[in-house]
């Protein structure tokens, strides 16, 4: 006797119809879509966060140098050198290239590559006003590119 398929149960089915592979792909693609913007707005926050850190720590390190000092003029010869480096108010990190520690009295390393801190008056001699910045961040031609610009909006406490 010939045997009909359409008289046969239904045996399971291994395995996945293509319709239900290409769902399972869109769904991951989806997914790893998410990471990448949220990864990418993540490392912009954070980035942001450091060059705010830093510019916080420069001018806490100013102020507490001037208190120390008791510096009452505007302007102070070899600022920088006393407050950035190794063992001063404002560590300044290690060189890119070199991999050794920067020298005295040069700025940090911004955590945007290709992007800077830079003296907002003066070659950092000049000690701002009270509520005024010492540093700030720009883009890679200092302070005057202002496509990534990670100012804070408050700062005159610090």
């Amino acid at each position: 006797m010939k045997t009909n398929l359409s008289d046969c149960p239904l045996l399971p089915r291994k395995g996945m119809t293509l319709i239900e592979l290409t769902v399972v792909i869109m769904v991951l693609l989806g997914l790893i879509t998410v990471v990448f913007v949220g990864g990418k707005a993540w490392k912009r926050g954070s980035d942001r966060s450091m060059a705010l850190i830093m510019i916080r720590n420069a001018q806490m390190g100013l102020r507490a140098y001037c208190q120390i000092e008791d510096v009452t003029t505007p302007t102070y010869p070899n600022l920088p050198e006393a407050l950035f480096g190794q063992d001063r108010f404002v560590s300044n990190g290690i060189d890119r290239e070199t991999g050794l520690a920067k020298p005295a009295g040069t700025l940090p390393n911004h955590p945007v590559s290709g992007l800077s801190f830079d003296y907002v008056a003066g070659d950092g001699d000049v000690v701002p006003p009270l509520g005024t910045l010492y540093i700030c961040t720009g883009g890679s031609s200092g302070v005057n590119d202002f496509t990534y610009n990670p100012q804070p909006s408050i700062y005159r406490q610090w």
